[in-house]
């Protein structure tokens, strides 16, 4: 497998992706700011995509792909194809009910979700807006499934691309829309409704022809099913637990007016080259993992666990301290337009600044958790994550007394490290992924590189302030001189890299 090359075209996409992400977010601050309109879209987002990190994703492949890898024989293909039908059927019959009594019951769920809104005018909005949106999980379930037949076959662009269909729908409603009263963020939430469905047309397109025409019996291929839920239940519980993260943010940020929108946009910086490195790299060496553990080949999976390692720090320690560094002007390049004023920008900057404290540990924890999925061990991550959700927590109620909303942009940096020293024990006590004399030395070259780069971002601000040049000068300014001084530091520090990168661009004109 050429990690390199995969997690490349895997992170090119997810790049366009995200940027559609961008330019989709641009547009809903300019459309709605970051006043009761904006908290109320955004609540009515969060809570099907909340669903998503449980239902799909890392924590629904990392138990749908190992199962995929696990059935063979002959025809083997139709066995793959029929038991992702079942899983098909079987998410269905535990989606309806769910979908049913959350529409119900919507108004006391987002009591408790939302308890700084319920005494406000806007409330019943909410709860209309909530109910608009939430039936969007049935094509976040749907997409999942289908999703994980293209990546198991290493077809990574095109899943990784699935989301731009849904960002160009938001785009579009709100380029042509001329409505600019309240029911606006009525019909927003109704776009993502069409947006879903314009992503399921496009994966059943995408999907192989044999898939249809396999047929499915829900009493055949029990024992794949059975492996698939025992995979997954572990890794459901953990993400489950990571979503009441969420919502306590959401709860404690409702009592803030703006908190929520400025934690939401946020994130969706911070979440950038999180997706492009260490969720990419994962959702990559997933399948080849899996495959290697289950052949006993231990040799080749350590190699690959270590060169994702050494990938993911060459982009992620600059990355961070770039984000830390340029927090207000990334923010303020990025949305500060309509009704997204100066102070949303320095409100959202600062919680950008306390998330990229923890982007490294997150990046990496992302990248050692496939051992376990691969090697059928989901309670490992679950025990971990259960303990971190409580910290989380804990660090949350402390810290809320003091800095306010901002408790939960630093809780979670916090935990990412306590999480990360629990997967390095934990591979350790497996005698896989260890810190070598070469991993230490990799990990304080490029220390000592961010170093550099954040002492050449501060020359440059000095610089751009003495000549009085605007901040979007600056901040282009400093990516490309960030970007130029890390290609050089690894054109002579990290010949691995480059000659991964080379294989790569050979391949590619071949």
């Amino acid at each position: 497998m050429d990690l390199a090359k995969n997690s490349f075209i895997n992170s090119l996409f997810i790049f366009f992706s995200q940027i559609s992400g961008f330019i989709r977010d641009i547009f809903i601050a300019a459309f709605l700011g970051s006043g009761i309109l904006s908290n109320i879209f955004i609540i009515a987002l969060r809570l099907p995509f909340s669903f998503q990190q449980s239902l799909s994703g890392e924590t629904f492949h990392s138990a749908f792909i190992p199962t995929l890898s696990s059935i063979d024989g002959e025809n083997s293909i139709r066995k793959r194809h029929k038991f992702a039908k079942k899983i098909l059927w079987i998410s269905f019959l535990l989606l309806i009910p769910l979908i049913s009594l959350t529409e119900i019951y919507m108004a006391y769920i987002l009591q408790l979700v939302a308890p700084g809104f319920v005494d406000h005018p806007k409330f019943s909005l909410m709860v209309l807006c909530s109910r608009i949106a939430f039936p969007y999980l049935t094509f976040i379930v749907m997409s999942s499934v289908f999703s994980g037949l293209l990546n198991y076959r290493n077809k990574f662009s095109l899943t990784a691309s699935l989301p731009i269909i849904l960002n160009l729908t938001v785009i579009s409603y709100i380029t042509f829309s001329s409505n600019f009263e309240e029911s606006k963020v009525i019909y927003l939430c109704w776009t993502l409704l069409v947006g879903g469905v314009f992503q399921i047309l496009f994966l059943l397109v995408s999907t192989d022809k044999d898939f249809w025409l396999s047929s499915v019996n829900l009493k055949d291929g029990f024992l794949d099913v059975k492996k698939f839920f025992r995979l997954m239940a572990p890794t459901f519980f953990s993400q489950t637990f990571i979503q009441i993260n969420v919502l306590v943010g959401i709860i404690f940020a409702s009592f803030y007016e703006g908190a929520i929108s400025y934690i939401y946009f946020a994130d969706r910086v911070y979440m950038l080259p999180l997706t492009l490195t260490g969720i990419s790299i994962a959702t990559v060496i997933i399948p080849v993992l899996s495959r290697s553990i289950f052949l006993n080949d231990i040799s080749s999976a350590l190699n690959i666990q270590n060169k994702a390692y050494k990938l993911a720090i060459a982009t992620i320690f600059p990355s961070s301290i770039i984000l830390f560094m340029m927090s207000y002007e990334i923010i303020q390049f990025i949305y500060e337009r309509g009704e997204f004023n100066s102070e949303s920008t320095r409100s959202t900057a600062s919680v950008l600044q306390l998330f990229s404290l923890g982007l490294p540990a997150l990046c990496i924890t992302k990248i050692l958790s496939p051992y376990y999925f691969a090697k059928n061990d989901p309670k490992t991550p679950f025990k971990i994550t259960t303990f971190s959700v409580i910290i989380n927590v804990i660090l949350t109620l402390i810290l809320f007394q003091f800095i306010g909303y901002l408790s939960i942009p630093l809780s979670i940096s916090l935990t990412a490290y306590i999480t990360l020293a629990m997967y390095i024990y934990g591979h350790k006590r497996e005698d896989f992924f260890l810190f070598s004399n070469e991993i230490i030395n990799y990990t304080i070259k490029f220390s000592l590189l961010c170093i550099g780069l954040s002492i050449q971002i501060w020359m440059l601000k000095e610089l751009m302030q003495l000549f009085h040049f605007n901040n979007s000068i600056l901040l282009f300014t400093s990516l490309t001189s960030c970007l130029a001084s890390t290609l050089i530091f690894i054109r002579l520090f990290d010949n691995e890299l480059i000659k991964d990168m080379k294989s790569f661009m050979t391949k590619t004109v071949d």
